[in-house]
C-alpha cells in the first residue's frame, strides 16, 4: 500500500491508519516520532485519528469554531490516547485478575481446610485409642494392686506345703546321716577302690558289709589352710585388656584359651587384678592377683635391678594379720629303696597281732595297727632330704633345658640388643609353649 501524503510504499511495521478519513500513511508523515509511535497501544491504534480529522471533530462539537486553545491541544496531542478506553481495559483486567485470585484463594483455602480436617480426624482417632489404652492400663494397675483373695489363699497354702517339705527333708537328711559311717586315718592311695576298702575294713572289725549295702563312698576334702591368696607374675598375656572395677581390674576380652582359663580361675577363686600400672607400650604384663582388700601396687622408687621400661619395677604392699618366718627347706621323706626289708618282715612276724588288736573299739584297733606299722617304718626305713626343684613335677628334662636356654638368650638380647639373639629367643619361647598346649 502507498502513503496518503508521500505516495510511497509503506510497510505494516511503519503504517498507521486514521479512523476519520480511512487513509494509510507513514508515522513520520503523520508528524509522529519513532518513540511516540511505539508508545501508542494496540487498542488505541484502531481509534487513532490524524490531526486534520481531529480538528474537524473539535470544530463540529463547538459549532464550527475552534478556539486557539483547543486547536493547539488537538495539534500538539499527537499520541491520541483514549483514557476512557484505557480505564475500562484496566478495570476489566483487574476484575479478571481479582476473580482469578479469589478462585485460587478459595481453592487453596478449601484444600488446606480439607487437609486440616483430615489431620484433626486422624488426631481425634489417635486420642481416642490412647484414651482406651490408658483406661485399660488403669484397670490393670488397679487389678494388680487390689488384693486377690484366691492368690493370697494359694500363696498361704504353698507356704504351708513348703514348710512341710522342709521338715520332711530335714527328717530324711537326719535319718540318712544316722546311717553314715566315718572312717579316719586311712592313707590315701592312687586308683583306690573305696567300696572295696570299706568292705575290707568291715571284715577286719568283724562286720559283714555287702556292696549292695553301700550307697556311696567318698573322701572328705581337708579344710583349707589359707583364706587369702596372692599370685604375682608375668602371665605373658600382652593383648588381654583390663577394665576398671573400682580399685581392681577385670579382663574384658578373654579371647585366647589361656586368657579364658585365667578369667575362670579368677572368678572361681574370687581373685582380683590389683596392678593398674602400664609399661611403655600401654600394656599390663605383670599381674597381681589377690583376694584380699589389703593389697596395693606402686612404682618402685629404689629397684633392686636396673629398671626396664617393658617391665617397670613394682612395690607390692600386702598386709597380713599373722607374721611367720619363712621356713627353711628341711623336707624329708622315707627312702623305701634302701629299707631293710628283712628286719621289717621279722618285726612284723614277731608281733602278737591278736593281743595288740584285742579291743572292742574299732577306733582303738585302727590306731594301734597304724602306730605299730609306723613304728616299724620309722625304725627300718631311712630318711633322705627332698631335692628342691624350681620347676613343677610335670615338666620334662627337655622342657626344663629349653626354659633355661630361653632365659639366657633373653638376658643376652637385653644386654646386646642383637637381632640374632632375639630370633633365637623367639624360637625357644615358641618351643616352650608347644609342649604346654
Amino acid at each position: 500500500m502507498d502513503c496518503f501524503k508521500c505516495k510511497k510504499n509503506v510497510t505494516e511495521r511503519d503504517v498507521i491508519k486514521c479512523t476519520g478519513c480511512n487513509m494509510y500513511m507513514h508515522y513520520q508523515c503523520a508528524d509522529l516520532s519513532e518513540t511516540e509511535f511505539k508508545k501508542i497501544l494496540p487498542m488505541n491504534k484502531i481509534k487513532w485519528k490524524c490531526p486534520p480529522c481531529k480538528n474537524k471533530r473539535l470544530a463540529g462539537t463547538l459549532g464550527g469554531t475552534v478556539s486557539p486553545k483547543f486547536k493547539d491541544c488537538a495539534t500538539t496531542s499527537i499520541l491520541n490516547v483514549d483514557t476512557d478506553a484505557l480505564t475500562e481495559y484496566m478495570d476489566a483486567k483487574l476484575d479478571s485478575l481479582r476473580q482469578q485470585w479469589q478462585e485460587d484463594l478459595n481453592s487453596a483455602i478449601q484444600k488446606v481446610s480439607k487437609t486440616f480436617a483430615q489431620d484433626i480426624n486422624r488426631l481425634e482417632k489417635r486420642v481416642d485409642s490412647w484414651e482406651e489404652r490408658i483406661k485399660e492400663l488403669e484397670q490393670n494397675f488397679t487389678a494388680s494392686h487390689s488384693p486377690d483373695v484366691t492368690l493370697m489363699q494359694e500363696n498361704n497354702e504353698l507356704r504351708a506345703d513348703l514348710e512341710n517339705l522342709r521338715a520332711k527333708f530335714d527328717d530324711l537328711d537326719q535319718a540318712s546321716r544316722s546311717c553314715n559311717v566315718e572312717l579316719q586315718n586311712i592313707p590315701d592311695k592312687k586308683a583306690e577302690n573305696l567300696i572295696h576298702l570299706s568292705i575290707e575294713v568291715g571284715k577286719l572289725i568283724g562286720v559283714d558289709i555287702k556292696a549292695s549295702d553301700i550307697r556311696s563312698v567318698h573322701r572328705v576334702a581337708p579344710k583349707a589352710l589359707f583364706s587369702h591368696y596372692n599370685i604375682t607374675g608375668d602371665f605373658n598375656l600382652p593383648y588381654l585388656e583390663w577394665s576398671s572395677d573400682g580399685p581392681s581390674l577385670r579382663p574384658v576380652n578373654a579371647v585366647t584359651d589361656t586368657a579364658k582359663l585365667l578369667s575362670h580361675i579368677m572368678a572361681f577363686m574370687n581373685l582380683k587384678q590389683i596392678n593398674t600400672l602400664k609399661n611403655e607400650n600401654s600394656r599390663i604384663l605383670d599381674l597381681v592377683l589377690c583376694n584380699s582388700p589389703d593389697c596395693s601396687v606402686n612404682i618402685s622408687d629404689d629397684p633392686l635391678l636396673k629398671a626396664v621400661p617393658h617391665h617397670p619395677p613394682l612395690d607390692i604392699f600386702y598386709e597380713t594379720t599373722q607374721s611367720k618366718y619363712i621356713p627353711t627347706n628341711q623336707k624329708t621323706k622315707r627312702n623305701f629303696y634302701t629299707a631293710n626289708y628283712d628286719q621289717i618282715n621279722t618285726a612284723i612276724s614277731e608281733t602278737d597281732w591278736v593281743s595288740e588288736l584285742s579291743s572292742s573299739c574299732i577306733d582303738t584297733v585302727v590306731d594301734k595297727f597304724y602306730n605299730k606299722i609306723m613304728h616299724v617304718i620309722e625304725s627300718y626305713v631311712p630318711l633322705i632330704k627332698v631335692k628342691t626343684n624350681r620347676f613343677p613335677k610335670w615338666f620334662s628334662n627337655s622342657l626344663i633345658y629349653t626354659l633355661r636356654r630361653k632365659s639366657k638368650m633373653w638376658a643376652r638380647w637385653k644386654t646386646y640388643n642383637s637381632l640374632r639373639d632375639y630370633q633365637e629367643f623367639s624360637l625357644l619361647r615358641k618351643q616352650c609353649k608347644l609342649p604346654t598346649v
